[in-house]
């Protein structure tokens, strides 16, 4: 680098101390498709102003899925997390976030589909965790006729 008075022998590098992260954690239960599975992009990371997408993959060839999302990976109104879904007849299933929302969506002919977000431009957003899950409708799966995938769990940061 220089200055206008001459050569500064220095190498700058630029990072970011709290970078924008997305982890999944838990592990999905089997329908007839497979087992579902949600993951981000890397360059689709949940940045402060920015989209971010949540893919699923390894669902059924045009099903019917929601992304449910939530503040939480602790507890729901339902009780702790992860809730077993055992007792309404999707045995090995679990909940792993907190479904204050969803989004709906159908998977194209290959079983997979995605949802974007676009997140706010407010610093007070910096370090919200957003833990999300997918839930796929698979009639032949078991007898609630739901599956679900792994759980993400996305921290906002700002460029």
């Amino acid at each position: 680098g220089g200055l206008g008075t001459g050569v500064l022998n220095q190498t700058w590098e630029y990072f970011h101390p709290a970078p924008a992260t997305y982890v999944t954690f838990g592990s999905g239960c089997a329908g007839s498709g497979g087992t579902p599975n949600l993951s981000v992009a890397p360059d689709q990371l949940p940045w402060l102003g920015d989209s971010y997408r949540v893919d699923l993959t390894n669902a059924g060839p045009m099903t019917f899925a929601a992304l449910v999302w939530g503040l939480s990976n602790t507890s729901t109104i339902s009780g702790p997390l992860p809730l077993h879904l055992d007792y309404l007849g999707a045995s090995g299933c679990h909940l792993f976030v907190d479904p204050s929302a969803s989004e709906f969506l159908f998977t194209g002919l290959t079983g997979t589909g995605s949802v974007t977000r676009t997140l706010p431009d407010n610093p007070a957003f910096i370090g919200l965790h957003i833990y999300d899950q997918f839930a796929v409708f698979d009639a032949a799966a078991n007898t609630l006729g739901l599956v679900v995938s792994q759980g993400g769990d996305g921290t906002i940061a700002a460029k």
